[in-house]
């Protein structure tokens, strides 16, 4: 019986696939967005919901197991931290767009943003906003 592949293994051995989202997940915090192909945007979308999830807590069990996920950084741990005090819910907290595709390959870009500081504005159409 086929069971279902629970882990995006993207071409790499276990190592290299947890270098390769630490590194990605640490860029994504510093710089609140990143250009990357869709499959590891995907892959990475579950572990920056769990560091999110983690960081609100903000206590100091809180930043040693973010600091482990984020290969060590103690200033990016503070700021992942800070940012996500900001915010009411724990996951759905990045955005997917689609940029098109690569000249070399073919393969999908696209740019995972974060949206921890960005506010989203929700237009109330007027005849809900008049009642």
């Amino acid at each position: 019986m086929l069971k279902r592949n629970r882990v995006k293994k993207l071409g790499r051995d276990k190592d290299a696939r947890r270098a390769l989202f630490k590194s990605l997940v640490s860029s994504l915090f510093e710089k609140g967005s990143l250009s990357t192909s869709e499959q590891r945007a995907k892959a990475v979308v579950p572990l920056v919901d769990r560091i999110v999830a983690i960081a609100k807590k903000g206590d100091l069990n809180a930043q040693k197991r973010i600091s482990v996920l984020l290969s060590g950084d103690r200033r990016l741990v503070r700021q992942v931290i800070e940012r996500a005090k900001n915010i009411e819910k724990t996951s759905g907290v990045t955005r997917i767009v689609k940029l098109g595709r690569r000249l070399g390959d073919g393969s999908q870009r696209v740019k995972l943003e974060l949206l921890l500081n960005k506010q989203v504005s929700v237009e109330v159409p007027s005849e809900v906003a008049s009642v």
